[in-house]
């Protein structure tokens, strides 16, 4: 579906990995129609990030079934919460930023 008015904020929200191969969602929101979500690997990463439909998919230590990110680069998805996919890292600490317009 198509939108004709533009957004009054954006929706960010950072999530951290405290252990990698452990595998974690954003924050349930609703995403407005016609909206994308973007989920991007922080510019300070080191590792990547792995973004997949399930848990045992993220977690994956050979990329079967993710989409690995490096550092500033993302990957954005038309669904309808953010908490729909999983996100894992190759390295603990590491960061995802989770952006839409809202």
């Amino acid at each position: 579906m198509s939108r004709f008015i533009n957004s009054k904020s954006i929706y960010v929200e950072t999530v951290t990995i405290a252990l990698a191969g452990t595998a974690q969602q954003a924050t349930s929101v609703p995403v407005p129609d016609g909206v994308t979500v973007d989920y991007m690997a922080h510019p300070d990463n080191t590792g990547y990030i792995k973004i997949a439909d399930t848990a045992a998919k993220a977690q994956d230590s050979y990329g079967v079934g993710n989409v690995p990110i490096g550092s500033s680069q993302a990957v954005t998805y038309q669904i309808s919460d953010p908490s729909i996919p999983y996100i894992d890292a190759t390295v603990s600490g590491e960061r995802a930023i989770v952006t839409m317009e809202y």
